[in-house]
C-alpha cells in the first residue's frame, strides 16, 4: 500500500472536512462503477479468468455478455476463503457451478472436511475460535444449510417482479470498504474533481454470483452508531429503515454548540448510508434487495459456512435463526421454511453479550494500537505500536474482555485460519 499512489479514503472519509459536493460526486461515482459490473451477465458460478491465461480455457464456461465473452471464462473460485488451511486440498469442489445449491453445498461439504481434520488433530483448534465440543455444533448448522439450500432460489424469485435479474449472474466488487478505494492526492485544484476517479484495489474474492447474493450496502457508506445516550444506552442517532431521512435529537436545539458539532458529523456520516439507499431504490432491478430483509445473510451466507470452525459457531448460528425469522415472517408468500432450529432468540442472545464484548475490547485496542484486524501497522507506525502492545497486553484481561489477547504469535488471524 505504501507504494500506491494516491491516498485510501479512510485517511479522509471521517474527517470533518470531508462534506459536501465532494462526498456526493465520490457516492455518485462509485455507485454508477457498481451498476456497470452489476450489468455483464454470465453463464457459470465461479471466478472469473482471462482467456490467455488458461490453456484449457476453451472447456469452461464463456460469459454471456457480449462485450466480454471472447475475453473471459468462469472457472473454479479463486476467493481465498475456499483455499486456506483446513480447506486447501485440491481435488475438492470449487465450481463452477450451474446453481445456487450446488454453489452452497459445495461450501457445506468444505466445511465439513475442515471439521473432520480438526478432530483428527485437536490441538489444531488453538489457531481457532471453536472448541471441539463446538465441533459437533457447527456440524448441526451446516445440515441446516444443506436443508435450506436447495430452497434459496425459490426464495430470491418471490421477492421481485424481476426473479430473472435477481438470478443474473453478475460481477461486482465483494469488499467496497474505505481501506480499498483510492483517490488522487489532494491540491488546491483537485477537491472535487478527484471524487471522479476513485480507483478500487483488493479483487480477490470477486466472483461470479446471482445479483440477489452479490448486492450489499458496501462497507464504506455503512453506519456503526457511534454516539449513545449516557442516560438510555441507546445511539442518538439511529436509521430505522433503509431509505428514512436520519433524525437529529428532539433537543437538539437546546445542546451546548459542540455537542451540536459532534452530532452533526456524525449526521452526515449517518446520511451516506441513506442516500446511498436512496439512490439504488431509484431503479426497479434493485429497489426489491432494499427492503428484501434476508438478502443481508444470504450475501455473506459461503463466508459463515466456511469460517464455522474458524470463527466460532455463533455467527451461522445466528445467521441461521435470522433467515427462519424472515421466512416464518413471509410464510404465506414462501410456504414453510424448509428447516427449523432447537434453540430460540433468548439463547442466541445469551451468547450474543460475551461475542459483543470480545469484538468491542478487540476493535478498542485495534484503535489504540493503530493496525488492522489481522494486526498490520503501517511501516510510520510500527515502533511506536509495538512499545503500545506490549502495555496493552499486560492490562488486558480475559474475563472482562471476553476472550484471550488477539495478537499473541499463534492466535486467530481472519487471512490465515
Amino acid at each position: 500500500m505504501e507504494d500506491v499512489d494516491g491516498v485510501a479514503l479512510h485517511h479522509e472519509w471521517f474527517q470533518p472536512e470531508t462534506r459536501g459536493e465532494p462526498v456526493a460526486t465520490l457516492l455518485t461515482t462509485v455507485a454508477s462503477n457498481m451498476q456497470k459490473m452489476m450489468s455483464s451477465e454470465f453463464s457459470r458460478i465461479g471466478s472469473p479468468y482471462l482467456l490467455e491465461d488458461l490453456p484449457d480455457s476453451a472447456n469452461l464456461a464463456p460469459a454471456t455478455d457480449f462485450e466480454i465473452k471472447n475475453r473471459v471464462r468462469i472457472g473454479p473460485i479463486a476467493n481465498a476463503l475456499w483455499w486456506r488451511c483446513y480447506h486447501d486440498e485440491p481435488h475438492l469442489d470449487r465450481g463452477p457451478w450451474n446453481t445456487i445449491e450446488d454453489y452452497v453445498k459445495a461450501a457445506v461439504r468444505l466445511e465439513r472436511r475442515a471439521v473432520e481434520l480438526h478432530r483428527q488433530d485437536p490441538s489444531s483448534l488453538a489457531y481457532t475460535k471453536s472448541s471441539i465440543e463446538d465441533l459437533d455444533e457447527v456440524e448441526y448448522l451446516l445440515g441446516k444449510v444443506e436443508e435450506l439450500a436447495p430452497h434459496i432460489q425459490h426464495v430470491i424469485e418471490h421477492v421481485s417482479p424481476m426473479p430473472e435479474r435477481l438470478m443474473q449472474l453478475c460481477f461486482m466488487h465483494p469488499d467496497l470498504r474505505t481501506h480499498n478505494i483510492m483517490l488522487p492526492v489532494l491540491t488546491a485544484d483537485n477537491g472535487l474533481s478527484r471524487m471522479l476517479n476513485p480507483v478500487l484495489i483488493d479483487w480477490q474474492g470477486a466472483c461470479a454470483l446471482p445479483l440477489a447474493l452479490q448486492w450489499h450496502t458496501p462497507p464504506f457508506v455503512e453506519y456503526q452508531a457511534g454516539l449513545l445516550d449516557l442516560k438510555t444506552g441507546r445511539p442518538i442517532l439511529e436509521i430505522e429503515a433503509p431509505l428514512d431521512e436520519v433524525a437529529l435529537p428532539k433537543d437538539f436545539d437546546q445542546l451546548h454548540p459542540e455537542h451540536q458539532d459532534i452530532i452533526r458529523a456524525e449526521h452526515r456520516i449517518a446520511t451516506r448510508h441513506v442516500r446511498w439507499n436512496q439512490r439504488f431504490n431509484e431503479h426497479p432491478e434493485f429497489a426489491p434487495l432494499i427492503s428484501f430483509r434476508m438478502q443481508p445473510n444470504l450475501h455473506l451466507f459461503t463466508q459463515y459456512i466456511l469460517r464455522a470452525c474458524a470463527d466460532g459457531p455463533f455467527l451461522l448460528k445466528k445467521m441461521l435463526w435470522y433467515i427462519e425469522l424472515e421466512w416464518n415472517f413471509e410464510e404465506e408468500k414462501l410456504g414453510p421454511c424448509p428447516f427449523t432450529l432447537d434453540f430460540n432468540y433468548f439463547h442466541l442472545r445469551k451468547l450474543q453479550e460475551p461475542h459483543d464484548r470480545y469484538e468491542n475490547a478487540t476493535s478498542e485496542l485495534m484503535e489504540r494500537l493503530k493496525c488492522t484486524v489481522d494486526g498490520y501497522v503501517a511501516h510510520k507506525d510500527y515502533e511506536a505500536s509495538m512499545k503500545e502492545m506490549e502495555a496493552a497486553r499486560a492490562e488486558w484481561d480475559e474475563k472482562s474482555t471476553g476472550g484471550p489477547f488477539p495478537f499473541d504469535d499463534g492466535r486467530w488471524g481472519q487471512f490465515l485460519r
